[in-house]
């Protein structure tokens, strides 16, 4: 391997200082090392060469850490080149400086005397559209910082795509993936809805098969309806396998109580029955 793979494999890194026992203090060191898997280095007999490649890997550690300050240099330097991007950050700021200011006030002794009142005339809207360049990259960071990873995602490629490609195409991407997930989201949420719905009116229809067959029937097919729901969603070509066991699992109890209620009763439910072969289909 080469001196960076075994920095990155083994996870070395250069020690600046260490605790001197008889000073009780901590001192600069220079050119030592420290490997953090240093069980792994064990397990795989590379101790030896660690050591007789001290000073190469040494080198590639500060390589390392030189293209990494060079590349954060770079990118900041890109965001700073972005053509009205630090003008409505500044407003932004002044906007929610002056608003947590006023929350301050009006949680306190409502003393608005030293309080900048006068209303932020910055148009955002203009300035959207006379800086697309900028706006683009404002929307791109706010998805990147979305609780939904999915979405956290595809905001961070589409900054990188502003920063280091066509920030025109970033947004179409942008924009694509974000509808996309969020169909995904929707999709989600509707399935879950439906389950649990499906779940309910069946603890309902087996209150009511106690004493009233056909309050217990009317539940029961009000399940049937839901489980429809979840089919639809489920059969979407964005669902996933685990929606779509969530659909096999709500024919199931379906069917479980349908037979349980069947031994219980004279009712005809051979229409229920059809009913549930049909949306098993």
């Amino acid at each position: 391997m080469t001196a960076l793979e075994l920095v990155n494999k083994y996870n070395i890194i250069l020690v600046h200082e260490m605790f001197n026992k008889k000073t009780r203090r901590y001192e600069k060191v220079e050119n030592v090392v420290e490997v953090l898997n240093i069980d792994l280095a064990k397990e795989d007999g590379v101790i030896a060469e660690l050591k007789a490649r001290k000073a190469e890997i040494i080198d590639a550690i500060k390589a390392q850490a030189a293209a990494k300050k060079a590349a954060e240099e770079d990118r900041k330097n890109r965001i700073n080149a972005i053509d009205g991007l630090a003008e409505i950050k500044a407003a932004q700021s002044r906007i929610f400086a002056r608003s947590m200011k006023i929350d301050e006030v009006t949680n306190g002794d409502g003393d608005f005397s030293f309080v900048d009142t006068t209303k932020e005339e910055y148009d955002f809207e203009a300035a959207y559209q006379k800086y697309p360049k900028a706006a683009a990259y404002l929307k791109a960071e706010a998805l990147s910082e979305n609780r939904d990873e999915k979405l956290a995602k595809v905001g961070k490629k589409a900054l990188d795509e502003i920063l280091y490609g066509d920030w025109e195409k970033a947004v179409e991407m942008m924009n694509s993936e974000k509808n996309e997930r969020n169909e995904e989201v929707e999709i989600e949420n509707v399935c879950y809805s439906a389950m649990r719905a499906v779940e309910n009116n069946l603890v309902n229809a087996r209150e009511f098969a106690r004493r009233n067959t056909q309050e217990a029937l009317k539940a029961f097919s009000s399940a049937i309806e839901c489980a429809k729901t979840l089919k639809e969603a489920s059969s979407n070509a964005r669902a996933t396998e685990k929606q779509r066991n969530q659909f096999n699992y709500a024919i199931q109890r379906l069917q479980e109580f349908l037979t349980s209620f069947k031994s219980k009763t004279e009712e005809n439910v051979d229409d229920l029955a059809d009913e549930i072969e049909q949306l098993n289909k």
